[in-house]
């Protein structure tokens, strides 16, 4: 995330499986905690990891279909 004064933030999730995303927004819903896209109308950027090429292409395609990929 870009802040105006801060400069660039980058916090690591470590989200690796379903359960740990959703253990993320059960988190994030049980600290009454405002989403990233809140503070930055809409748009920030998350680098996305995965064990070879075919898994990633079939994230960002996924992604994409969902709307939330900006290339």
């Amino acid at each position: 995330m870009e802040h105006p004064i801060y400069g660039q933030i980058i916090v690591d999730l470590i989200i690796n499986s379903r359960q740990d995303a959703d253990n993320f927004v059960k988190q994030v819903e049980e600290n009454c905690t405002k989403p990233l896209n809140a503070l930055t109308d809409g748009l920030h950027f998350h680098t996305v990891e995965g064990n070879d090429e075919q898994t990633l292409d079939q994230i960002g395609e996924r992604l994409e279909k969902k709307g939330f990929l900006v290339r």
